[in-house]
């Protein structure tokens, strides 16, 4: 009798312990979301629409979201608006919407649909894709259960609220810069976040990226012209000496292996340029210049083409003053010029002379958009129309022009 009541207990103890070891893990603990302050209107039309007890939907008048409300979500009458705003998510891509009124819940879930472009996929992969709003502390929380279709290019997810929502990418490629001169280098880095990738609950708030995806990391590559160097999530992508034919923009691809989430690769396309100055004459096919260094001398620059002896063409550009447009002026100590001059042929300038032989300075200006504060390169366009050329500068034409440079100071 006593070893059967030992049997049995010992029995009792091996269930109890196969009970314990099939119990469900735990879900890791939430993190901290980052407080963030609520996006600002942008000033573009707002939608709005009375939807009933019957139900209806609601599109943003940019097409990009979409709210749909079942029959029988609400009981009665309520004024819905999408506002287009600044999006303030920490991993939030273009803007974010405020979908009007707050405070009220649905008897049954809505949906709310967000449109997704190729600008959207930069350097990600639909399946990154995420919806989030902003709750009443200033967190945004993830959606974790969300809708993908990718032949309609949408995200969906359900609501009994509403709030300010956003698009956001759990997982990207960024570089510093998609668009490089010739022989510069562009900073890639992998970004995610583990708990938004996983989804182990059904809302997450979203902190700060981070590039801490070692593990995940299986292969960088390039394709194209170039130099990349890489380890870990980060990568330096260096342009070739000259512009490449082809391909360009190059691509670097990095895959990523989220185990039962799925392998996926991300792609940073990358367009190499020359520095340069171009010219075009009333609307005609761009001429390019290889460019010198701008230089700078008190508060003047200057910029000039340095091919011009061995093209016996040449591009002069001088102002006063930083960024901004800067109209010309050459009398009374002024100092902002523009010129084209073709050896043997017409010689543009930013002023002309009309019917009465008065000497007009030309329409347009020099319009500085960088001065290299952080890529060492000085951007910009300009434009004389007309210019005036030819005898007496009485002969008139529409000259455009575009450089980017390197800074000598």
């Amino acid at each position: 009798m006593k070893r059967i009541t030992l049997l049995i207990a010992l029995f009792g103890i091996l269930l109890t312990a196969c009970d314990k070891n099939d119990a469900a893990p735990e879900k890791p603990a939430l993190p901290e979301g980052k407080v963030t302050q609520p996006g600002v209107a942008d000033g573009s039309p707002v939608a709005q629409k009375v939807i009933g007890a019957a139900g209806g939907d609601l599109t943003s008048n940019d097409g990009t979201v979409k709210v749909t409300i079942p029959a029988g979500a609400l009981s009665g009458d309520q004024t819905m608006s999408i506002q287009r705003i600044s999006n303030t998510n920490p991993l939030g891509t273009a803007s974010g919407y405020r979908i009007m009124p707050h405070g009220v819940t649905f008897s049954k879930p809505v949906s709310i649909t967000f449109n997704y472009t190729d600008h959207h996929l930069r350097g990600t992969v639909p399946e990154a894709l995420g919806i989030a709003y902003q709750d009443g502390k200033g967190v945004w929380m993830s959606i974790s259960a969300r809708t993908l279709n990718k032949t309609g290019k949408t995200v969906t997810v359900n609501t009994t609220h509403f709030s300010d929502w956003s698009f956001f990418k759990c997982f990207e490629l960024v570089a510093s810069a998609t668009s490089l001169p010739v022989s510069r280098t562009s900073e890639l880095t992998v970004y995610a976040d583990l708990f938004l990738i996983n989804a182990e609950h059904d809302e997450i708030p979203i902190g700060e990226r981070s590039g801490n995806v070692n593990s995940y990391i299986k292969e960088w590559s390039l394709v194209g012209a170039g130099r990349l160097v890489a380890a870990g999530p980060e990568g330096t992508y260096t342009a070739p000496a000259t512009v490449p034919a082809a391909p360009n923009p190059v691509a670097v691809e990095v895959r990523l292996d989220w185990g039962a989430k799925g392998v996926y690769l991300l792609v940073a396309h990358i367009e190499i340029y020359d520095l340069s100055i171009e010219v075009r004459v009333n609307g005609g096919a761009w001429i390019k210049f290889a460019a010198s260094p701008s230089v700078r001398m008190g508060d003047q620059y200057m910029i000039s083409n340095s091919d011009g002896d061995e093209r016996g063409q040449y591009v002069a550009l001088s102002w006063v003053g930083g960024l901004g447009n800067h109209g010309y002026n050459i009398f009374d100590g002024g100092h902002n010029n523009a010129q084209y001059l073709i050896d043997g042929g017409n010689s543009y300038g930013c002023f002309y002379v009309d019917e009465n032989d008065n000497l007009i300075m030309s329409p347009g200006g020099i319009t500085v958009t960088s001065l290299g504060e952080q890529d060492g390169l000085v951007k910009g366009t300009f434009m004389m129309d007309p210019s005036g050329y030819g005898v007496g500068h009485k002969a008139t034409a529409k000259i455009e022009g575009r450089f980017v440079v390197a800074k000598s100071w």
